[in-house]
């Protein structure tokens, strides 16, 4: 809602909601450029981008009726770990953030 008015038709969010094609190698689902994810039960949903310089999180949780948007100035900024948090202070439990990579030993070959 903005101003008390009803941004996008409630139709076109319960579209963009509704279950959706599942996703290979996970147990997330993919409708209308979301990633659709339960974590204890609750809907998330996700989009992840970003271009050279700049990354994106958005993320919704309509039955908290909260968002996260995280935009970085950052060559592939996507900072999964901030969302994994900012989600746990909404009442979702957190799951295995992912690992973090270690960058300052050289690889061996």
């Amino acid at each position: 809602r903005v101003d008390g008015e009803q941004a996008l038709p409630a139709a076109a969010v319960e579209a963009m909601l509704a279950e959706g094609t599942p996703a290979p190698g996970n147990a997330c689902a993919y409708r209308r450029g979301l990633s659709l994810c339960r974590r204890a039960g609750t809907l998330l949903a996700s989009h992840y981008g970003f271009r050279s310089g700049s990354g994106a999180v958005f993320t919704v949780l309509p039955a908290r009726r909260a968002a996260i948007v995280i935009l970085a100035n950052r060559n592939g900024g996507i900072f999964a770990r901030t969302e994994a948090v900012a989600i746990a202070q909404l009442g979702v439990p957190e799951v295995d953030p992912p690992p973090v990579r270690d960058t300052t030993t050289a690889a061996s070959y």
